[in-house]
């Protein structure tokens, strides 16, 4: 027994012991390959690991490390609207081929004649989910709302970056942070307002059809 509870007790330092530095490691910049590796298992997208690793990297009184924060809030936002815009994609086109392609060819009198009868129901009720989903969720909205606002993301973050090594060199006519910050804000707020029009357009389409039933 305390042979068992020596080797319990043991294994529980070691494991915490691992735990402790991993994450002294991913607390800390990384100085070597292997401590950036293992950092990158720790953040999920590579705008936050960018963010991270930058953010290391600045000492915390760099008085442009507040222009810089603001600068990979726009990063993280573009990474996710072309998450939004490639996943929608997909699904979009998914569903355009279950409702076009074999709607078409359930149409067919010889292809209803050749098929069992059960493949021929399943094949029709997945032409019917899939108008139920493509109506509901309307991914074509979506992608173009996330491909509209990726192109303003890019176009952002490429201003935002000269007028950041404008600020960085001093250059005449550079901005302050505060109105790097501002400006990056209010771009940012009026993406997120446009993604909220996009649901508000999705809404009122669903409306008249919860209407009409």
């Amino acid at each position: 027994m305390d042979l068992d509870l020596l080797n319990k007790t043991a294994a529980l330092t070691a494991g915490l012991s691992i735990v402790a530095a991993l994450i002294g490691i991913v607390s800390m910049a990384p100085k070597n390959v292997i401590a950036a590796a293992i950092q990158a298992l720790f953040f999920r997208s590579r705008a936050e690991f960018m963010s991270t690793a930058n953010a290391a990297r600045l000492s915390s009184k760099d008085p442009l490390q507040p222009a810089i924060n603001r600068l990979n809030d726009a990063q993280t936002a573009l990474v996710r609207q072309t998450s939004v815009a490639r996943t929608n994609r997909w699904i979009s086109g998914l569903l355009t081929f279950c409702q076009y392609v074999v709607g078409a060819v359930l149409a067919s009198s010889f292809v209803q004649q050749s098929l069992d009868r059960g493949i021929v129901g399943i094949l029709g009720i997945l032409v019917l989910i899939s108008s139920l989903i493509h109506q509901h969720f309307r991914p074509d909205i979506q992608l173009r709302g996330a491909l509209g606002r990726s192109h303003r993301l890019r176009a952002l973050i490429r201003q935002a970056e000269d007028d950041l090594y404008a600020m960085q060199s001093k250059a005449s006519g550079a901005p302050t942070v505060d109105e790097f910050r501002r400006r990056i804000s209010s771009a940012l707020s009026e993406i997120e307002s446009s993604e909220l029009h996009d649901l508000a357009i999705r809404k009122g389409e669903e409306q008249p059809s919860a209407r009409d039933r």
